[in-house]
């Protein structure tokens, strides 16, 4: 690292200390990432997120891409990541990609059902068609796509409509009695139910807050280990040559209760991320 002076000359310098902003303090996770940058490798933190950074540790989507610096730029998300990462346009990804011919892993019969909360599905519909109105006659003068209304900006993505009348009809037909929805926006085992047809569609209908639901049948004979549910999860790395780094540890993680169909509603039995299974 050099740096030209007066008189064209170039004297070596040491690198800037590399630095990172820390923009969620609620994550454990992130909180251990600093501070091993701070104490075990000399990074500075930057005090607010107008100065440039090297690493950006945060968890939402809304943090702001501009304040990485040049010299290396590593961060925990990629643009576009919502529509691989969140259940509901992952389902709308992998059918497009089968639409266009292109190879998909196989996946099961998934539906999107939404919840309206107090505003009925007639009403919503009239915000989508004023959402839209507000995109066109933004983009008409001349506002660029990524400063749209957020309400807008989903329109212009195209957003995923409601198949409730498709899953009815194709439950309906179907012999198997129980469905697993997961809120598309859920995590830590959250907004997860398992519950029959009639009971599904009692439940979204009447859920207080506006949800998009991501609805599949519920596997009623999983592969159970010592009579437990179980799964097995693994980290990977995908870098800009989209080369997939996989890590060598994995997690195991067990249901601390024997597997029960006649027992739906116990969570312990049926959803094993960690944080259902401790509390």
């Amino acid at each position: 690292y050099q740096r030209r002076v007066h008189g064209g000359r170039y004297i070596p310098m040491n690198p800037p200390c590399p630095s990172f902003f820390f923009a969620d303090p609620t994550s454990s996770l992130y909180r251990e990432v600093a501070r091993q940058l701070k104490e075990e490798r000399g990074w500075t933190e930057a005090p607010n997120n107008k100065r440039k950074v090297d690493v950006l540790l945060a968890h939402r989507q809304d943090k702001s891409w501009g304040i990485l610096g040049s010299r290396c730029r590593l961060v925990n998300y990629y643009r576009s990541r919502h529509t691989i990462c969140q259940k509901a346009t992952l389902v709308k990804t992998l059918r497009n990609a089968a639409a266009a011919g292109l190879p998909v892993p196989r996946v099961p019969q998934t539906f999107v059902l939404k919840s309206y909360g107090e505003l009925q599905p007639e009403a919503a519909a009239e915000q989508s068609a004023e959402a839209s109105s507000s995109s066109v006659q933004q983009s008409a003068q001349g506002v660029p796509p990524w400063r749209l209304s957020m309400g807008a900006k989903s329109l212009v993505k195209g957003a995923l409509p409601d198949e409730r009348n498709q899953w009815d009809e194709f439950a309906r037909t179907c012999d198997f009695e129980f469905w697993i929805a997961k809120s598309t926006g859920g995590a830590h085992g959250s907004q997860v139910h398992i519950k029959t047809r009639d009971e599904l569609l009692r439940f979204v209908d009447t859920y207080a807050a506006p949800v998009t639901w991501a609805v599949q049948r519920y596997v009623e004979r999983p592969f159970l280990l010592d009579r437990r549910k179980f799964d097995i999860r693994s980290w990977a790395l995908l870098d800009p040559s989209y080369r997939i780094f996989l890590f060598s540890e994995s997690s195991f993680r067990m249901a601390s209760e024997p597997y029960d169909m006649t027992q739906v509603d116990n969570k312990v039995m049926h959803i094993i991320n960690h944080c259902v299974q401790v509390t």
